[in-house]
């Protein structure tokens, strides 16, 4: 019996290996199509450059480039990224990309997570997540669903929170973590819609205190002139 036992374990085992690889491997394989372009051309390896148009199957180096108001999508297996107006994306295979400049949402939310290298970082994402990446002077990450992990050259790892961000310069990862900030452009907005709604009604909020904030305190200076007592409970 403890024979047999010791042979359907490493049976299970390695069947579990396989089915783990060959899930992997799908996804580096998965064809990586182009949606929603505009302003988006895709320069090949070979230095050829196409119009970005809808439907567009991309290769592993082909770029994709957005122009000043463009924008484009790329499509694997459910997983979108969603390339903001004058950046650029490189498609290595279906489950690694590289931002060489600008900004880019990973919606994950209903696909496989994504290997994308920013700079000397790389930042992973797991399926059932979504975050942002800028990269410009420096490199921002930001969590807007779920958690992912940025790593350096030099071997060090940061775990991103939910709604949290960090901001590197070079290939010094910060200690901590800093609060999301959200820039509400399209990308976000497609990938979290409640999340940028509330935002939007936040900050619109904001913007009237402020607008108003000088004149209310006024008020309440002249209708109060004297010490107030504590509110009521509930208040």
């Amino acid at each position: 019996m403890t024979g047999w036992t010791s042979a359907l374990l490493a049976a299970s085992t390695a069947a579990a290996t396989v089915v783990l690889s060959g899930c992997s491997t799908s996804v580096a394989n998965a064809a990586t199509v182009l949606q929603g372009a505009v302003g988006t051309s895709v320069v090949h390896p070979d230095g050829r450059t196409l119009a970005g148009v809808d439907g567009l199957r991309l290769h592993a180096g082909d770029v994709v480039r957005t122009g000043n108001g463009g924008r484009a999508a790329l499509v694997t297996q459910g997983r979108v990224v969603y390339v903001g107006s004058d950046a650029a994306v490189t498609v290595i295979n279906g489950a690694t990309e590289e931002l060489r400049h600008g900004a880019a949402v990973v919606d994950a939310l209903h696909g496989p997570g994504l290997r994308l290298q920013v700079a000397n970082l790389v930042l992973e994402t797991s399926a059932g997540t979504a975050v942002r990446a800028e990269r410009s002077v420096t490199v921002r990450v930001g969590s807007l669903a779920g958690q992912a992990t940025v790593s350096s050259s030099t071997g060090r790892r940061l775990t991103i929170p939910p709604l949290g961000q960090a901001v590197v310069g070079g290939d010094a990862l910060p200690a901590t973590t800093t609060p999301l900030q959200l820039t509400d452009d399209d990308g976000e907005a497609r990938t979290v819609p409640d999340l940028v709604h509330d935002d939007e009604t936040l900050n619109s909020l904001a913007r009237g205190i402020d607008n108003t904030g000088a004149t209310t305190a006024r008020v309440v200076d002249a209708a109060w002139p004297g010490p107030l007592a504590p509110a009521p409970a509930g208040t």
